[in-house]
Parts: C-alpha cells; structure tokens; sequence
C-alpha cells in the first residue's frame, strides 16, 4: 500500500545538518535520483538536500529546489497580563468551555516554532517529547514557542492559564533559526514519532520562493495521515502571498477579535480555511520576557495553536476519523461570521468545538494528496505509486471523493489496464466536476501543447480508452477537476474495465 511503503520511507534514519558557508540550495529529489557526494541532509526521509548552487542545475530527478528562507513568526505586541482563566476570552469564544475534553493520552501535535521552555509551571506536569534541544535563552521572538504550546495545552490544574485542549500530547520541534531548512526538518522529524497527530506551524515566509520545498514537506505530512494547521499571516487586507499558509492541503488560521469580528492585521486569502480568535491572547512565556510569566499576545500566531489543539480534541475523541474528515468537520462545522460561505477573510468561519463535536461524520476523501500525476505515479515525489481503482484482479470500482475549490480542486488516481481491455469511467454526480483521461506519458495534468494533445485522451462526464499499444498493460490516469469557479463539490465515479470484444 502506498501509506505504508511511504511511512517506511519517513522512518527512515533522518539527516539534519546546520548550514553551510557555501553558495547552496535547498532541492527535493525523487527517491530514484541518485544523491550527489557532497550533498547535506537537510530531511532525507523528505528527499531534500542541501547543495552547491552551481551543482544544482546539473542533477537529474529534481521535484523542487529553492533558497533557505528566513521565516516569520506571527505574533504582533505583547504586553504583560494577570493569568486568570476569567481573562481568556478565547476559551469561550470557540465553545471549550461548553464541552468535556477526553481523558488519557491525546493526539499529538507537534509545534515547530522556537524552543519550549520546559521549566514554565505550565509544562511541568505535560512531560513535553522533545524533538530536539530547546534554546529558550533571552533572544528576538525565542518566547514565541512558549506561547504557541501553553495556548494548545496548558493544564487546568488551578494554576495560570488552561490551554485550548488542557494536558495534550505535546511534542516540540526548535526551529529558532527561522530559516526553511529548519522547518523542513522540524517536519522529518515530526512525521517519524507515532502518530498520525497535528503539525501547528506559527511561522511562515512571503513570496513564492521555496515555496515548492515546503508544499513537499506539506503533501508528505498529508500523505502520512497527519494534520498540518497554519497561521494565516499578518498582512491584512492587501498582504502579499503566505507560505505555508497559501499551500493546500493546510489548515489556514486567520485572527479574529473580541468581537468576532476578522482582526484587520490577518492576512486575506482564498486559502484562509477557518478563523480563531488572535487578539490579546493569553499565553505563557519564560520569566526572562515578563516576569509574572504570562503575557497577552496579538498575531495570527496565536489563532493557529487554537485550532490545532481543538483538532487534536476532535480527533481524540473520534480516533475513527481521517486527517481529511477531520480537517473537513473543523471547516463545515465553523460558524459563518464574514461573507456567507467561504471568504478570504474568514475562511468556512469562526471554530466551534462543540459544532465539531456534533458533526456527523463526512466522507473519507481517498489518496489525497492526490492533486496531479507526480503525486501518484511510480516515480514520483514519493516513489511509490498509490493503489491502482482497477486493473485485473478489480476490474470495476466506484470512487466517492470531495473536490474544493484551491485547497483541492483536482483528483488524479491511477488505473491499470491490461492488454486489449477497455477501460469506461462515468460520472455519475458531482455538480462542476469534469473528468479527464490521461494517456501513461502523462507527467501533469496542467500540461500544455503539444504535450497535452498527446497525453489527453478525452474529458467528459465519461471517458473511455483501450489498451492496444501495450501487451505488458499500462497506467492511465483519471482526473476529476473543478470547474473554475465551482464551489466545494462530492462526486461519484463508476470505473469499469471491460473484457476484449
């Protein structure tokens, strides 16, 4: 099975080097390519290596490559505060004081962030799994992961504050360098503990560069069952682009205030999925940056553990769920303040834990990540390619998936068939899905001529082909896509292969 060969892969060992004085990149290989000598670690169970500039134009097998980035952490001014429970008016704004958290161990979630410092009262009692060692010495933002993990799971044991989900599993990943290396390592790393559990990453950077290294440490975490929940950023209204926040297959977390109200500093995005409060938070912090060791935070920072901790509640509570059928009841169950619906602002609306608590259980979205062919196929980003919907020992299936739009608005599955039989895929619902077939030369579903006029064998709402070119059998590929504009859609598909005439 595809989950299980890749979890092998990500168990591997894991290198983690520290940069080099060297003019270098960051580049994500296929698990075929062969690694050049002198390359670094950086996540080799990701793929991803450090390399000389110059050498990286010559290697062969590149998914991605980029810079190493400096990243941001979203938090705006803090100010001192008195750590009363009554003072947190988050905890009721999202519905955790209107529900029961469960007893015994919980889903981990993981904060990649700057260290945690584990001699705060708040995380005496948590035993917080170090992935790493913590640097929690007075330095700009080294509070940061302090307050990003007593906001998820601070105990309420009479003393301080309580977190959104009070005595979580709590694991900590120092990225205090704030570069992009270190975020993708804090990933490897995450993924090789038990889980799958929930990634919260506070941090982010502006522009597209290195953005497709990050979207790899991302569809790994997705493809490895696990939750990734980010902040949105603080860029208000007209802020540039946000990764990982604008990546799919991330929970995006935008600010909101007192009120309710979407704060004017969270960044607006068609990727913003979901809203959590973000305006005077109160958070722990190491005594060196105030010495009552609480402080009220402000960021989309402090918006984005809250729903990580609500995630890992959920999924505790229901260990049944997916990683998509949790991220799916979080977004549907959220209360529309904003623009009816879906907006950049706001996303689905504001977090209810009791909402989600409630919500029947959605359906399993299949594969994912699977939003084009190097995601799926044998040599691809992960090397293996998923599970085949037909081929000669299942020669007819149905497929039942959500499509969504920018977070997911295209599904790519794989099928076999053998030599001389027909294969017939029908939509049998699905409002602004289309289907397309893609020949085995297909290396994406968004090429272009004339590559795309070999590949593409027809679109519909059905498709069909026979295999008369190869004796051997071949992969094909089926997409179901959204409709520019469409919005969020389920859909049913019905794949038969068909015996030879």
């Amino acid at each position: 099975m595809r989950r299980a060969a890749f979890t092998a892969l990500v168990a591997a060992a894991l290198g983690l080097a520290a940069p080099s004085a060297r003019a270098d990149v960051l580049v994500a290989l296929k698990p075929s390519a062969p690694v050049p000598a002198d390359a670094q670690p950086v996540a080799a169970s990701l793929g991803i290596w450090r390399v000389p500039a110059a050498e990286a134009r010559r290697l062969h097998g590149v998914l991605a490559s980029g810079p190493d980035r400096r990243m941001h952490r979203f938090a705006r001014a803090a100010a001192p505060t008195d750590p009363l429970l009554p003072q947190e008016w988050w905890w009721y704004a999202v519905g955790a004081d209107r529900a029961q958290p469960p007893a015994g161990p919980s889903r981990l979630v993981a904060v990649i962030d700057t260290g945690v410092d584990v001699t705060h009262p708040e995380f005496s009692a948590l035993n917080v799994l170090l992935l790493d060692p913590q640097h929690v010495t007075p330095g700009p933002e080294e509070q940061h992961g302090t307050a990003v993990a007593s906001i998820v799971a601070a105990p309420a044991d009479g003393k301080g504050m309580v977190g959104v989900y009070p005595g979580a599993s709590l694991a900590s990943f120092d990225a205090g360098g704030q570069s992009l290396s270190e975020v993708l390592s804090g990933i490897a790393t995450a993924l090789a503990q038990p889980g799958p559990g929930v990634i919260n990453l506070s941090v982010g950077f502006e522009g597209t560069a290195g953005a497709g290294l990050l979207r790899i440490g991302v569809d790994a975490a997705y493809a490895a069952g696990w939750l990734v929940v980010a902040a949105a950023g603080n860029g208000g209204e007209n802020g540039p682009p946000v990764y990982p926040a604008d990546l799919p297959h991330v929970i995006t977390v935008g600010a909101t205030d007192r009120n309710g109200n979407v704060a004017p500093f969270s960044s607006r995005s068609p990727y913003v999925d979901l809203a959590a409060p973000g305006v005077s938070i109160v958070a722990a912090v190491p005594t060196w940056k105030d010495p009552t060791g609480f402080s009220q935070l402000t960021g989309t920072s402090f918006a984005a553990p809250i729903v990580s901790g609500a995630a890992a509640w959920l999924w505790t509570a229901r260990p049944l769920l997916d990683n998509t059928q949790v991220a799916t009841i979080l977004t549907r169950s959220a209360i529309d303040i904003d623009a009816p619906g879906l907006d950049p602002s706001s996303g689905w609306g504001l977090l209810s834990i009791p909402n989600a608590l409630a919500t029947p259980s959605p359906i399993r979205d299949p594969q994912e990540p699977n939003d084009d062919v190097p995601l799926v196929a044998a040599n691809g980003e992960f090397g293996v390619g998923t599970p085949p919907l037909v081929d000669a020992r299942l020669p007819h299936t149905r497929v039942k998936a959500e499509l969504a739009p920018h977070e997911d608005p295209a599904d790519v599955y794989r099928v076999f068939v053998p030599w001389g039989r027909e294969l017939v895929a029908r939509l049998q619902s699905g409002h602004g899905v289309r289907l397309g077939l893609w020949g085995p030369r297909t290396t994406s579903i968004l090429e272009r001529k004339p590559a795309a006029t070999r590949d593409l064998i027809g679109s519909g709402t059905t498709v069909r082909t026979r295999n008369v070119s190869s004796r051997k059998g071949a992969y094909y590929y089926l997409a179901a896509t959204l409709a520019p504009g469409a919005p969020a859609a389920t859909y049913l598909v019905s794949v038969e292969l068909r015996a030879r005439p």
